[in-house]
């Protein structure tokens, strides 16, 4: 498994949401220290299962505990404006794709995650697969 090195740095985020039209947007602005990432995923298997249950049947995934108004069994994750499942978690955007495969099989993938049905928020464990850019533009 790769290593993941961290650092702190103090950063000022500015962060939006836009439902897809673009009709809606709210802005917050806060100052706190966050890790400094050497590698893209900063997250262990560990961090996942603790915090989310993955349903590999379905492709949902679930609180493990409440969380101010969201209660204990509660699916998470939001569509983006290209159809790809999002799940926001300490403090980034996560790939709810990659965060399957992750819990999947404890490791982050070396490549793409490719849909096998070509709906990209099908994230039931039989529809991905590990793949290179190459092989996801041969099966397009």
């Amino acid at each position: 498994m790769a290593q993941i090195g961290f650092g702190l740095q103090s950063i000022v985020c500015l962060f939006k949401t836009k439902i897809c039209d673009g009709s809606q947007f709210s802005i917050a602005l806060w100052r706190r220290s966050v890790p400094k990432l050497v590698n893209n995923n900063p997250l262990s298997f560990d961090a996942i299962s603790e915090a989310f249950c993955y349903d590999p049947m379905t492709g949902y995934f679930t609180r493990r505990y409440d969380r101010g108004h969201f209660k204990k069994g509660t699916r998470i994750g939001g569509i983006n404006c290209q159809g790809y499942e999002k799940i926001y978690f300490e403090g980034r955007q996560h790939s709810t794709s990659r965060l399957a495969w992750l819990y999947m099989t404890g490791e982050w993938p070396e490549f793409e995650i490719d849909h096998k049905n070509r709906n990209p928020s099908d994230n039931r464990w039989s529809n991905l697969r590990e793949a290179t850019p190459a092989e996801i533009r041969l099966t397009a």
